[in-house]
């Protein structure tokens, strides 16, 4: 099975920052994305398809080609989030293989990381054609290997919030104190930030902890979501350039 005989066709996202990927040619084999072109009209669209190295081989079958995908676009997903604060999420519109439509199979939880996959001989110097810029194309292929960037980007993925950027910033903290990494941090608003999401007082039903009865006036100042969403995605791209050596030059 050839990794060009299949093609992920993606509806309802955002299409900016996709179509910047593509034409900037930021793909790589583990995700080649394609699309934002209407050639025939000659204009944009708003339709890309992605396929993927993770789909070749004698043993892919179209139920391995569909959780590869889901996987995929889910830490695509997670990726633009780092970008754009509560973008329209991205999702599977339908697979073809060979220009035709598979049938579609239900979502199953991933049970570990991706992994390297089996470039073949003449396409091994793929895995190393990382252009080190810190944009979605490098972080999903450092994700598939990369615990700390998967965990960071399965958090983005999800609903944002209070909690989840909480377990988001813990989840920071403990890889770089495992990796021994000093990530610059603004101290006051990470006081501010802890203050908002751990009161019910101030992030409501999505705080940490439930409702209290207020003891004294809670005077220190809140946050709003996206403030702590830009917190949060600060320290993220933070860890991810010093733990990989990453440019933010796109």
């Amino acid at each position: 099975m050839e990794q060009s005989e299949w093609e992920v066709m993606l509806a309802s996202g955002e299409p900016e920052y996709l179509r910047h990927l593509s034409r900037h040619g930021y793909s790589n084999g583990y995700f080649r994305i394609w699309g934002g072109l209407d050639y025939q009209n000659d204009c944009e669209s708003d339709h890309f398809s992605f396929n993927s190295i993770y789909f070749e081989g004698d043993d892919v079958d179209e139920e391995i080609v569909w959780q590869v995908s889901y996987e995929l676009l889910c830490l695509l997903n997670g990726a633009v989030e780092l970008f754009y604060f509560d973008h329209r999420e991205w999702r599977i519109d339908r697979i073809l293989r060979a220009g035709i439509p598979i049938q579609r199979v239900e979502k199953k939880i991933p049970r570990a990381l991706l992994g390297a996959p089996n470039f073949p001989p003449h396409r091994r110097n793929e895995r190393f054609l990382n252009r080190r810029v810190l944009n979605s194309i490098t972080l999903i292929q450092l994700a598939t290997e990369n615990q700390d960037v998967h965990m960071i980007l399965k958090y983005l993925a999800l609903k944002g919030g209070w909690a989840n950027y909480y377990k988001l910033m813990e989840t920071i903290d403990s890889h770089a104190s495992i990796k021994n990494i000093d990530v610059p941090d603004d101290r006051a608003k990470r006081t501010t930030f802890k203050n908002t999401a751990n009161n019910f007082s101030l992030a409501g039903y999505d705080s940490r902890h439930g409702f209290k009865q207020l003891v004294k006036q809670n005077n220190t100042p809140a946050m709003t979501l996206q403030e702590g969403y830009s917190y949060v995605i600060s320290l993220a791209k933070n860890y991810l350039v010093r733990a990989y050596d990453l440019s933010t030059d796109a």
